[in-house]
């Protein structure tokens, strides 16, 4: 993935982002919960039917700026790979040396801090993190690269401000 422009971090494999479409781009990253995720139980106890390790996240983004991505022609439905601007973290435990990460990272992302600031080396193979020492409690940054799906975007103007908006709506497959 390479973006065509430096105004961002921001990575979306299909839709270019050409300068001045995405400076102050907001991203929000939320999970997306399967229906009927908590339940009661006939002594009204809650309980979570969520099977772990399988949460899905939605990627909404939106932006004002003076131009408009490449969205003509993007459909619902269609996959985009995200390189996202959102961190996720890991913590690694004392005593161990490394850890697995819920997603891929985007390359050059990943970083880690002890518990008391200071930065740690860490090496990264696919999705396992490595750190070069035993420490006490670690937790490791990075931004994730999501496969996603389009499910909706929108763009609109204001013609005397000369401003243009716009936002999309991708879940993650």
């Amino acid at each position: 993935m390479s973006s065509s422009s430096t105004e961002t971090v921001l990575d979306l494999s299909t839709i270019p982002l050409p300068p001045g479409s995405a400076r102050g781009i907001r991203e929000r990253l939320e999970v997306v919960a399967p229906t009927a995720t908590i339940r009661r139980t006939v002594n009204n106890q809650a309980i979570s039917l969520r099977v772990p390790g399988e949460d899905k996240y939605r990627v909404s983004l939106s932006c004002d700026d003076l131009h408009l991505p490449s969205l003509d022609g993007l459909a619902v439905g269609d996959e985009v790979l995200v390189a996202c601007t959102t961190e996720l973290s890991t913590r690694i435990s004392a005593g161990a040396t490394s850890a697995a990460l819920a997603r891929t990272p985007v390359a050059g992302s990943v970083h880690a801090r002890r518990i008391d600031g200071q930065s740690v080396s860490v090496s990264v193979n696919g999705r396992v993190v490595n750190i070069s020492a035993q420490a006490v409690d670690v937790t490791v940054f990075y931004r994730p690269l999501l496969t996603c799906l389009v499910e909706s975007w929108s763009g609109d103007s204001d013609e005397w401000a000369a401003e243009v908006g716009w936002s999309l709506e991708l879940q993650e497959v």
